[in-house]
């Protein structure tokens, strides 16, 4: 009989303890999240998006079966074999439109060298801009392309090294192929957090990017 007080009060207290220090808890939990500063901006302006680079290259069953057929690899690294493969950019491109004007094709695409392709805006000093999401307010092209090639369509970044064989998308020829896409802009946090740069620019006078 004189046990079970004391066995009720001994649980009381543990209790009791068992309560304060979750109290406590809470309180110091409380206490480092209002010392945690937070900031958020909302900005309304009017934010016109740059124009992406779009790489034309051209795919020539020909040359496919050329390279096929040459196991010599010195032969197929040559500038002159990978020459025998590339297409004049007065042949290939027929007419172009950007916004509805007319193109300069000598000055406005730019020759990438790998495998003949040509891309439309790709200097990082004159970055077109598209004021309006529609069609008409694009690039818009005409290609000339032999019997049973293609042409792969890359669109990148301006500097940005465009790889057709990975990310680029086939239109075939005697089609009308249209390409949408959406901007997406990522801001990266700087040191510690990270330190990306572009050093490689001026060894390559390129870049390649960073998104997968």
């Amino acid at each position: 009989t004189k046990v079970a007080p004391i066995l009720w009060t001994t649980i009381r207290v543990i209790l009791d303890l068992c309560i304060v220090f979750f109290l406590l808890q809470i309180l110091s939990f409380l206490q480092d999240y209002g010392e945690y500063r937070s900031r958020m901006e909302t900005r309304l302006g009017g934010y016109i998006p740059p124009f992406p680079a779009v790489a034309l290259c051209p795919v020539d069953s020909a040359m496919h079966s050329t390279v096929k057929s040459n196991e010599t690899r010195d032969e197929l690294e040559s500038n002159e074999f990978i020459g025998r493969g590339n297409i004049s950019i007065d042949d290939f491109l027929l007419s172009c439109s950007f916004k509805g004007d007319d193109c300069d094709i000598l000055n406005d695409f730019q020759p990438m060298g790998n495998g003949g392709c040509f891309s439309f805006n790709f200097k990082l000093s004159k970055v077109e801009l598209s004021h309006q999401f529609a069609p008409r307010s694009g690039l818009s092209v005409r290609l000339s392309t032999p019997k049973g090639g293609r042409v792969r369509i890359v669109v990148h970044e301006q500097g940005v090294v465009p790889l057709p064989d990975r990310f680029g998308h086939d239109a075939p020829a005697g089609f009308v192929t249209s390409i949408g896409f959406r901007a997406k802009n990522i801001h990266r946090l700087g040191t510690p957090f990270g330190a990306c740069g572009y050093d490689d620019i001026p060894s390559f006078g390129s870049r390649y990017s960073q998104e997968v």
